[in-house]
């Protein structure tokens, strides 16, 4: 299991039989509903919160004198039949929907965010398949800290209206290019003095591909969520993946995010988001991916940002980071440094 469209459809094909024991017959009517063919639905996202609240105040009395807490692993193994086969599949969905959170819904809009288990390394369905008992109640027991976290879960949909906002401002400008804005294509897409038919075509070029970010960041549903087998790889590498996009989900817009993400959520004393440029800068780079099909052309060819013969217009033109930065600098929130960085 790759993506979260896979887990998704995963849970679709177990909410078609009986899941969860009786005492949940409320709840497995109302995950059938949010967990619709085309994506969650909305109007039912208030039983991920019964979820969690059920899950969490469990208790049984263990003894004529004393209340112990029945344990959240323990719960959710009950909940999901174990003396029936395939009770495994059953509680990883259990464990999916109680970290499972619709964090923003904002006019037509719905912000969802899957944040799994800092201690698992796989996608919960593989993690749990085929084990006992015993071995399910260790690993769910590892979901004690959340990969991404709530400050992260509070910061992506101000982050998502700050990039989808920049997007909408910068085709505008596009759509009637002043001086600046003018400079700017130059800076980041062309070479030397290209001549105003070659502007012009790198202009509209751009405001094509901005209209189509911005419509891309405005869609109904948008998802974030943890990856944890790469999560696990990237940690190898340092931790510095901020974000992914996976080629292969068409139809849900899912933003993968990871450690290297994790320090713009912090907030100053003013409870401003001090890296939230950053932030934002990371989902316009992760969106051209998705509706202008970019590449990391700078990752894997170059070194800097600044067209010249060997990192053309050609290739700058296809470089996610190229329309990221583009677009950082022109609203007037790329850093000095980091723009004098990015064109070394």
């Amino acid at each position: 299991m790759d993506t979260f469209t896979e887990a998704y459809q995963k849970s679709l094909k177990l909410l078609k039989t009986k899941c969860f024991d009786p005492r949940w017959s409320d709840l497995e009517a109302r995950i059938k509903i949010l967990f619709a063919a085309a994506g969650p639905n909305a109007g039912e996202a208030a039983v991920l919160d019964v979820i969690r609240a059920r899950l969490d105040a469990q208790k049984k009395d263990t003894s004529d004198d004393a209340w112990s807490v029945y344990s959240v692993p323990d719960e959710i193994i009950d909940l999901s039949r174990p003396d029936v086969p395939g009770f495994q599949d059953r509680a990883a969905l259990l464990d999916m929907l109680r970290n499972f959170h619709l964090v923003q819904q904002a006019g037509n809009q719905r912000v969802w965010v899957l944040d799994g288990a800092a201690g698992i390394e796989r996608w919960m369905y593989d993690e749990l398949s085929g084990n006992t008992k015993d071995d399910v109640r260790r690993k769910l027991t590892f979901n004690v800290f959340e990969a991404l976290g709530p400050n992260v879960r509070r910061m992506l949909p101000e982050a998502l209206q700050t990039a989808r906002k920049w997007s909408m401002d910068i085709a505008g400008r596009l759509s009637a290019p002043d001086a600046e804005t003018t400079a700017a294509v130059k800076r980041w897409f062309l070479i030397g003095d290209p001549g105003e038919g070659k502007v012009r075509r790198t202009t509209a070029t751009l405001l094509s591909g901005f209209k189509k970010i911005a419509a891309l960041s405005n869609s109904a549903d948008i998802i974030f969520s943890d990856d944890p087998p790469f999560r696990k790889r990237d940690a190898k590498l340092g931790g510095i993946r901020a974000a992914a996009v996976d080629p292969k989900e068409k139809k849900m817009v899912v933003i993968y995010i990871y450690p290297g993400f994790l320090k713009r959520a912090k907030r100053n004393k003013l409870g401003q988001y001090p890296e939230m440029w950053d932030a934002a800068l990371t989902l316009i780079h992760e969106f051209s991916h998705r509706a202008l099909k970019t590449q990391d052309v700078y990752e894997t060819k170059y070194h800097g940002l600044k067209p010249r013969e060997q990192f053309p217009p050609s290739d700058a033109i296809q470089s996610a980071d190229s329309w990221a930065y583009f677009a950082t600098n022109l609203v007037g929130e790329l850093p000095k440094e980091i723009l004098s960085n990015a064109l070394d």
